[in-house]
């Protein structure tokens, strides 16, 4: 029997209360359950997208949910530096909290993140910060290095493996000239210890070298088998692949070939639920009649990408593409959504999204009915 997704209730995590005091804009959120109940919201808040000022924030909810309050920074004022950064917040069994990030070096404010005639990026570096159980302060940024001889994209939260490890997707971009320095592809970052890190394995890498692997996403759908989802562009044709999905059964040691999902999607989010079963939830910008984000149930279990449902669970308003961004990006109106199993079953998701000229950050709650 196909499973029925069901919206059940939706609301706000963040909005700008005073925005004709102030530019404040929310992007890139990630949720994690915190021990003593109730839900702890990690997004990135600025100006604008590319912002010198871009950090990232944290929230808290009531156990429910539905009423959020404002938690201080990942990272204090005094300790970021010439940096803006964007980082997501996972919780450990051991109550701790470990974030993951990436963070972009604006000696000169004058120039944003992405260079709109090459399509590069600044440099950066990937960094983590460690919370304690019961403490408040975070520890200063620690970078990781990676093996990538560029920029790099950190944009996935890291997820606690059974092996013990914490594992998260990453992968390689332009630089600021526009130069390939390497094959694009992405990798997986592991580490036992949360001090000490490798990504030898590769996620993802197409024929040719320059298919970007954007906006990975990790599960364990089952133990020791790992499924990735990636938002996936020719940047040699231009051409947009649809969301592809690369399966490990060996725990992470290496990946299969990659998967088409068959949906034409851009940033996605993977939730395991049991038996081999993953939601997936698809940005649904470009090659749409109805932008907004799709929800999908499918199968793993047997190595394929078996679709068993799907439900649009969330309608983008319509609005033209800003020509004010550059090429692909200038229909990103919304995105990075994802999703979190609660402990009853249902899905607690979030997600990005503009409205009335404000970004947002919005939650949905979610139930799967057989």
């Amino acid at each position: 029997m196909c499973p029925l997704i069901v919206v059940e209730a939706e609301g706000l995590i963040y909005r700008n209360p005073l925005p004709q005091l102030r530019s404040r804009k929310a992007y890139f959120p990630h949720l994690s359950s915190l021990a003593g109940g109730g839900f702890l919201a990690s997004f990135s808040l600025g100006e604008a997208m590319e912002s010198v000022d871009q950090t990232t924030v944290l929230y808290r909810s009531d156990p429910q949910g539905l009423m959020w309050r404002e938690d201080g920074f990942l990272i204090e004022p005094s300790l970021r530096g010439r940096f803006s950064d964007t980082a997501k917040v996972t919780a450990l069994p051991d109550g701790s909290q470990i974030a993951l990030g990436y963070r972009f070096d604006r000696s000169d404010p004058t120039l944003p993140v992405g260079n709109p005639q090459t399509g590069g990026l600044l440099d950066n570096e990937v960094f983590c910060c460690q919370r304690e159980q019961g403490e408040t302060a975070w520890t200063p940024p620690q970078p990781i290095p990676t093996s990538f001889k560029g920029p790099v994209e950190a944009s996935a939260p890291l997820t606690w493996l059974s092996s013990g490890a914490l594992a998260a997707p990453i992968a390689n971009f332009l630089d600021w000239q526009g130069e390939q320095r390497e094959d694009l592809c992405g990798r997986l970052l592991v580490s036992k210890d949360g001090h000490t890190w490798t990504d030898d394995v590769v996620t993802m890498r197409f024929a040719g070298g320059r298919t970007a692997i954007w906006e990975q996403r990790l599960c364990e759908y089952r133990t020791d088998h790992l499924a990735v989802i990636a938002w996936v562009e020719n940047l040699e044709t231009g051409n947009a692949l649809c969301n592809q999905v690369a399966l490990s059964l060996d725990g992470g040691q290496s990946f299969a070939p990659p998967l088409d999902t068959g949906i034409p999607g851009q940033a996605s989010g993977i939730t395991a639920l049991g038996n081999g079963k993953v939601l997936t939830l698809h940005a649904m910008r470009r090659h749409t009649e109805q932008p907004g984000i799709l929800a999908v149930v499918s199968d793993l279990s047997a190595g394929r990408w078996d679709m068993l449902a799907h439900s649009q669970i969330w309608d983008a308003p319509r609005l033209p593409p800003n020509s004010a961004l550059p090429g692909v990006f200038s229909a990103v109106r919304f995105g990075q959504p994802s999703a979190l199993l609660l402990q009853d079953g249902r899905l607690l998701v979030s997600f990005w999204c503009e409205e009335n000229g404000e970004s947002n950050i919005r939650w949905i709650r979610l139930q799967l009915k057989e």
